[in-house]
């Protein structure tokens, strides 16, 4: 799968209604929708704080699980274009720390609920 056969586009009002549905509470952010050629693969909410992009949660559909990598690289690609410096994830569950750090991220403060949350300067 090449890097430039992906695509990250706007999502769309049923991206944001599907991510609602599955409790992915990131109210008044960014909703954006991975593409792999014509074939929506994933949905991701972030918003921007100074030079720090923010991802509240990342999601890529059970059926297209080996697109998340790729997805974490559109997204930090689109995160140096804004000028960030710095990427957190937020609400990292525990079947998902193994990726965060394969991505080069690294534990930080977890949220208020103790929830880990995971950081990459970019």
């Amino acid at each position: 799968m090449a890097s430039n056969e992906y695509r990250l586009e706007k999502g769309t009002q049923a991206d944001s209604i599907w991510a609602r549905n599955h409790n992915l509470k990131c109210l008044g952010v960014l909703t954006a929708t991975l593409w792999y050629k014509d074939e929506r693969v994933g949905v991701v909410q972030w918003c921007l704080k100074g030079d720090v992009l923010e991802i509240k949660c990342l999601h890529v559909y059970p059926e297209r699980n080996r697109h998340g990598t790729a997805f974490v690289k559109k997204i930090e690609e689109l995160a140096r274009s804004w000028g960030c410096k710095e990427i957190i994830a937020w609400n990292v569950d525990l079947q998902s720390e193994g990726f965060w750090e394969k991505m080069g991220f690294s534990p930080c403060e977890p949220e208020p609920n103790g929830i880990p949350r995971y950081k990459k300067e970019i």
